[in-house]
Protein backbone atom coordinates (compact mmCIF):
# COMPACT_ATOMS: atom_id res chain seq x y z
CA UNK A 1 0.00 0.00 0.00
CA UNK A 2 1.44 3.35 -1.07
CA UNK A 3 1.55 6.06 1.55
CA UNK A 4 0.75 9.43 -0.06
CA UNK A 5 0.97 12.38 2.30
CA UNK A 6 1.34 16.14 2.30
CA UNK A 7 4.90 17.39 2.12
CA UNK A 8 7.03 20.39 1.29
CA UNK A 9 10.62 21.53 0.81
CA UNK A 10 11.71 24.66 2.69
CA UNK A 11 14.68 26.99 3.10
CA UNK A 12 15.57 28.93 6.26
CA UNK A 13 17.62 32.16 6.30
CA UNK A 14 19.58 33.42 9.31
CA UNK A 15 19.96 37.17 8.85
CA UNK A 16 22.51 37.52 11.68
CA UNK A 17 25.11 35.11 10.26
CA UNK A 18 23.72 35.17 6.66
CA UNK A 19 23.40 31.39 6.64
CA UNK A 20 20.82 29.12 4.94
CA UNK A 21 19.34 25.69 5.62
CA UNK A 22 17.45 23.47 3.14
CA UNK A 23 15.25 20.58 4.25
CA UNK A 24 12.03 18.67 3.68
CA UNK A 25 9.12 17.55 5.84
CA UNK A 26 6.09 15.27 5.56
CA UNK A 27 3.22 17.30 6.94
CA UNK A 28 1.63 20.70 6.73
CA UNK A 29 3.34 24.06 6.78
CA UNK A 30 1.53 25.03 10.00
CA UNK A 31 2.31 21.97 12.17
CA UNK A 32 5.17 23.73 14.01
CA UNK A 33 8.01 21.78 12.42
CA UNK A 34 11.33 23.67 12.35
CA UNK A 35 14.11 21.39 11.04
CA UNK A 36 16.15 18.26 11.78
CA UNK A 37 19.51 20.01 12.19
CA UNK A 38 20.61 20.16 15.82
CA UNK A 39 22.99 23.03 15.07
CA UNK A 40 20.22 25.20 13.62
CA UNK A 41 17.69 24.24 16.34
CA UNK A 42 19.99 25.59 19.08
CA UNK A 43 20.46 28.92 17.31
CA UNK A 44 16.74 29.13 16.48
CA UNK A 45 15.74 28.68 20.15
CA UNK A 46 18.10 31.44 21.22
CA UNK A 47 17.01 34.01 18.62
CA UNK A 48 13.94 33.01 16.60
CA UNK A 49 13.42 36.60 15.45
CA UNK A 50 16.48 36.33 13.16
CA UNK A 51 15.09 33.42 11.08
CA UNK A 52 12.73 33.45 8.11
CA UNK A 53 11.36 30.44 6.22
CA UNK A 54 10.32 30.19 2.57
CA UNK A 55 8.49 27.23 0.97
CA UNK A 56 10.16 26.32 -2.33
CA UNK A 57 8.12 23.17 -3.09
CA UNK A 58 4.73 21.95 -1.86
CA UNK A 59 2.51 18.95 -2.65
CA UNK A 60 -0.79 17.65 -1.25
CA UNK A 61 -0.06 13.98 -2.09
CA UNK A 62 3.51 12.78 -2.45
CA UNK A 63 5.62 9.79 -1.48
CA UNK A 64 8.51 10.15 0.92
CA UNK A 65 10.91 8.92 -1.77
CA UNK A 66 9.78 11.57 -4.26
CA UNK A 67 9.99 14.28 -1.62
CA UNK A 68 13.62 13.39 -0.93
CA UNK A 69 14.42 13.70 -4.62
CA UNK A 70 12.79 17.15 -4.71
CA UNK A 71 14.95 18.13 -1.75
CA UNK A 72 18.08 16.77 -3.46
CA UNK A 73 17.47 19.04 -6.48
CA UNK A 74 18.11 22.03 -4.23
CA UNK A 75 20.85 20.41 -2.14
CA UNK A 76 22.83 19.56 -5.28
CA UNK A 77 23.18 23.29 -6.02
CA UNK A 78 25.22 23.81 -2.84
CA UNK A 79 29.00 23.82 -3.31
CA UNK A 80 31.17 21.64 -1.09
CA UNK A 81 33.05 24.69 0.26
CA UNK A 82 29.76 26.26 1.42
CA UNK A 83 28.64 23.24 3.52
CA UNK A 84 28.85 24.06 7.22
CA UNK A 85 29.80 27.70 6.47
CA UNK A 86 27.24 29.45 4.30
CA UNK A 87 24.70 26.68 5.00
CA UNK A 88 23.65 24.87 8.15
CA UNK A 89 23.59 21.75 5.96
CA UNK A 90 26.67 19.59 6.50
CA UNK A 91 26.06 17.10 3.66
CA UNK A 92 24.28 17.23 0.29
CA UNK A 93 24.55 13.57 -0.76
CA UNK A 94 21.96 11.70 -2.81
CA UNK A 95 19.07 10.31 -0.68
CA UNK A 96 19.30 6.53 -0.36
CA UNK A 97 17.52 5.79 2.92
CA UNK A 98 15.98 2.33 3.19
CA UNK A 99 12.81 3.75 4.78
CA UNK A 100 12.11 5.83 1.65
CA UNK A 101 10.58 2.84 -0.17
CA UNK A 102 7.09 2.84 -1.58
CA UNK A 103 5.74 -0.23 0.23
CA UNK A 104 5.08 0.09 3.98
CA UNK A 105 4.73 -3.69 4.45
CA UNK A 106 8.30 -4.24 3.28
CA UNK A 107 9.57 -1.67 5.76
CA UNK A 108 7.74 -3.42 8.62
CA UNK A 109 9.25 -6.78 7.64
CA UNK A 110 12.76 -5.35 7.68
CA UNK A 111 12.31 -3.79 11.10
CA UNK A 112 10.55 -6.73 12.79
CA UNK A 113 12.41 -9.66 11.20
CA UNK A 114 15.35 -9.65 13.66
CA UNK A 115 13.34 -8.82 16.77
CA UNK A 116 12.60 -11.74 19.16
CA UNK A 117 14.17 -14.20 16.73
CA UNK A 118 15.76 -17.26 18.48
CA UNK A 119 19.45 -17.91 17.81
CA UNK A 120 20.55 -21.05 16.01
CA UNK A 121 23.14 -23.48 17.39
CA UNK A 122 25.74 -22.39 14.83
CA UNK A 123 25.44 -18.77 15.97
CA UNK A 124 25.79 -19.84 19.61
CA UNK A 125 28.95 -21.84 18.83
CA UNK A 126 30.51 -18.90 16.98
CA UNK A 127 29.83 -16.58 19.93
CA UNK A 128 31.28 -19.11 22.41
CA UNK A 129 34.48 -19.47 20.35
CA UNK A 130 35.03 -15.73 20.14
CA UNK A 131 34.41 -15.33 23.89
CA UNK A 132 36.97 -18.07 24.68
CA UNK A 133 39.62 -16.38 22.52
CA UNK A 134 39.37 -13.13 24.49
CA UNK A 135 42.45 -12.55 26.60
CA UNK A 136 44.55 -15.04 24.54
CA UNK A 137 46.78 -14.33 21.56
CA UNK A 138 44.84 -14.77 18.29
CA UNK A 139 47.81 -16.43 16.50
CA UNK A 140 47.81 -19.47 18.81
CA UNK A 141 46.45 -22.86 17.80
CA UNK A 142 43.85 -24.81 19.76
CA UNK A 143 46.53 -26.97 21.42
CA UNK A 144 48.55 -23.93 22.44
CA UNK A 145 45.40 -22.27 23.79
CA UNK A 146 44.65 -25.31 25.94
CA UNK A 147 48.21 -25.27 27.34
CA UNK A 148 47.87 -21.59 28.25
CA UNK A 149 44.54 -22.19 29.99
CA UNK A 150 45.94 -25.16 31.98
CA UNK A 151 49.05 -23.18 32.97
CA UNK A 152 46.89 -20.39 34.38
CA UNK A 153 44.86 -22.73 36.53
CA UNK A 154 45.76 -22.70 40.20
CA UNK A 155 47.59 -19.37 40.08
CA UNK A 156 47.07 -17.05 43.03
CA UNK A 157 46.92 -13.28 42.78
CA UNK A 158 50.00 -11.46 44.11
CA UNK A 159 47.84 -9.29 46.40
CA UNK A 160 45.98 -12.14 48.10
CA UNK A 161 46.27 -11.83 51.91
CA UNK A 162 48.07 -8.45 51.80
CA UNK A 163 46.85 -5.19 53.33
CA UNK A 164 47.88 -1.54 53.20
CA UNK A 165 49.85 -1.82 56.44
CA UNK A 166 51.89 -4.79 55.15
CA UNK A 167 52.53 -3.78 51.54
CA UNK A 168 52.78 -0.09 50.42
CA UNK A 169 51.79 -1.05 46.82
CA UNK A 170 48.17 -1.43 47.94
CA UNK A 171 47.91 2.25 48.91
CA UNK A 172 45.15 3.84 46.84
CA UNK A 173 45.80 6.68 44.42
CA UNK A 174 43.28 8.97 46.12
CA UNK A 175 44.97 8.73 49.53
CA UNK A 176 46.57 11.90 50.93
CA UNK A 177 50.32 12.34 51.37
CA UNK A 178 50.08 12.51 55.17
CA UNK A 179 48.19 9.20 55.36
CA UNK A 180 50.74 7.64 53.02
CA UNK A 181 53.59 8.89 55.17
CA UNK A 182 51.96 7.52 58.32
CA UNK A 183 51.69 4.06 56.75
CA UNK A 184 55.36 4.14 55.69
CA UNK A 185 56.48 5.74 59.00
CA UNK A 186 57.94 8.81 57.29
CA UNK A 187 58.13 12.30 58.78
CA UNK A 188 58.70 15.49 56.73
CA UNK A 189 59.87 18.79 58.28
CA UNK A 190 59.45 22.11 56.47
CA UNK A 191 62.70 23.91 55.51
CA UNK A 192 61.79 27.13 57.36
CA UNK A 193 60.67 25.56 60.62
CA UNK A 194 62.32 27.37 63.56
CA UNK A 195 63.96 30.04 61.36
CA UNK A 196 63.51 33.81 61.83
CA UNK A 197 64.57 37.05 60.11
CA UNK A 198 67.70 37.28 62.29
CA UNK A 199 68.90 33.74 61.49
CA UNK A 200 68.01 33.42 57.77
CA UNK A 201 68.57 35.96 54.96
CA UNK A 202 65.88 34.47 52.67
CA UNK A 203 63.10 35.19 55.17
CA UNK A 204 64.53 38.67 55.77
CA UNK A 205 64.57 39.60 52.06
CA UNK A 206 60.99 38.35 51.48
CA UNK A 207 59.65 40.39 54.41
CA UNK A 208 61.43 43.57 53.21
CA UNK A 209 59.95 43.22 49.68
CA UNK A 210 56.44 42.73 51.07
CA UNK A 211 56.68 45.90 53.18
CA UNK A 212 58.00 47.97 50.25
CA UNK A 213 55.18 46.94 47.94
CA UNK A 214 52.58 47.83 50.56
CA UNK A 215 54.03 51.33 51.00
CA UNK A 216 54.21 52.05 47.27
CA UNK A 217 50.66 50.96 46.47
CA UNK A 218 47.78 53.26 47.31
CA UNK A 219 44.34 51.74 46.90
CA UNK A 220 41.51 54.14 46.01
CA UNK A 221 37.93 52.83 45.70
CA UNK A 222 36.38 53.29 42.25
CA UNK A 223 33.25 54.99 43.66
CA UNK A 224 35.01 57.52 45.84
CA UNK A 225 33.41 60.97 45.43
CA UNK A 226 30.65 59.67 43.17
CA UNK A 227 26.92 59.98 43.83
CA UNK A 228 23.72 58.57 42.33
CA UNK A 229 23.15 61.73 40.31
CA UNK A 230 26.69 61.89 38.89
CA UNK A 231 27.16 58.19 37.98
CA UNK A 232 24.51 55.61 37.09
CA UNK A 233 26.65 52.76 38.44
CA UNK A 234 26.24 54.07 42.00
CA UNK A 235 22.94 52.50 43.02
CA UNK A 236 21.77 50.67 46.08
CA UNK A 237 19.26 47.97 46.98
CA UNK A 238 16.21 47.56 44.79
CA UNK A 239 17.17 50.54 42.62
CA UNK A 240 19.91 48.52 40.90
CA UNK A 241 19.18 48.31 37.13
CA UNK A 242 19.44 44.54 36.82
CA UNK A 243 17.80 42.35 34.15
CA UNK A 244 15.33 40.87 36.66
CA UNK A 245 13.90 44.34 37.39
CA UNK A 246 12.94 44.84 33.72
CA UNK A 247 9.26 43.88 33.33
CA UNK A 248 7.67 42.65 30.11
CA UNK A 249 4.06 41.93 29.17
CA UNK A 250 3.07 38.92 27.05
CA UNK A 251 0.74 39.93 24.17
CA UNK A 252 -1.07 36.55 24.22
CA UNK A 253 -1.87 35.95 27.91
CA UNK A 254 -1.37 39.57 29.16
CA UNK A 255 0.89 38.45 32.03
CA UNK A 256 3.65 40.72 33.38
CA UNK A 257 6.92 39.40 34.78
CA UNK A 258 10.74 39.65 34.72
CA UNK A 259 12.45 39.63 31.33
CA UNK A 260 14.26 36.21 31.44
CA UNK A 261 11.19 34.28 32.61
CA UNK A 262 8.88 35.96 30.13
CA UNK A 263 11.19 35.21 27.19
CA UNK A 264 11.48 31.56 28.23
CA UNK A 265 7.79 30.79 28.91
CA UNK A 266 5.82 33.45 27.01
CA UNK A 267 5.78 35.29 23.67
CA UNK A 268 6.76 32.59 21.11
CA UNK A 269 6.39 29.79 23.74
CA UNK A 270 3.12 30.98 25.29
CA UNK A 271 0.35 28.39 25.79
CA UNK A 272 -2.35 30.85 24.73
CA UNK A 273 -0.63 31.55 21.43
CA UNK A 274 -2.71 30.41 18.45
CA UNK A 275 -0.54 28.63 15.87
Amino acid sequence: MLNYRKGFVYIWFDKKHKRYYIGSHLGTTTDGYICSSRWMKISYKRRPQDFKRRIIFKSDSILYKDLLFEEYKWLSLIKEEELGKKYYNITNHHPNHWAAGENIDEIKKKTTSKINKPMSEEQKQKISKTMKKRGIRPNLNEEQMKKCIEARKGRKSWSKGLTKEIDPRLIQIGITRKENDKLQNKTYISWNKGLTKETNNIILKSSIKANETKKDKVYIPWNKGLTKNSDKRVCSGNNHPSINNIKLECPFCKKIGPKPNMIQWHFENCKNRKT
